[in-house]
């Protein structure tokens, strides 16, 4: 499930709640323990991705990490990091190598799912 793609909830929360609860919001609905919530952020410093990392971490969801630059406060609380090292701001880089290993991680679940 993406907690990311529903505009109208994201919006919604945003309005009511501040956008850097977007996602803790949606975790303390749809999240169960033993899920696997994962981010990305080339800083890994987005209040909203770092406040959902720790609500997961304290109801037993797993958090998978992919970051750049220096890896921000993400790249410290996450269970498994995939870091990108760039230089600061150099995002061109850093989302095309996340945008690889995603596609990657996506061909392999879908070899799992055809099995």
């Amino acid at each position: 499930m993406s907690i990311v793609d529903n505009v109208p909830v994201l919006t919604a929360l945003g309005n009511d709640y501040g956008y850097n609860d977007i996602f803790v919001r949606q975790l303390k609905v749809y999240g169960k323990k033993k899920d696997v919530l994962v981010g990305i952020s080339a800083s890994g410093n987005s209040q909203n991705l770092i406040k959902a990392f720790e609500y997961a971490s304290t109801v037993g969801i797993k958090t998978v990490a992919l970051t750049a630059f220096d890896g921000g406060e993400l790249r410290k609380i996450t269970n498994c990091s995939v870091h990108i090292p760039t230089n600061k701001k150099e995002y061109g880089p850093a989302e095309d190598l996340h945008m690889i290993l995603d596609h990657l991680v996506a061909n392999y679940l879908m070899r799992l799912v055809k099995k």
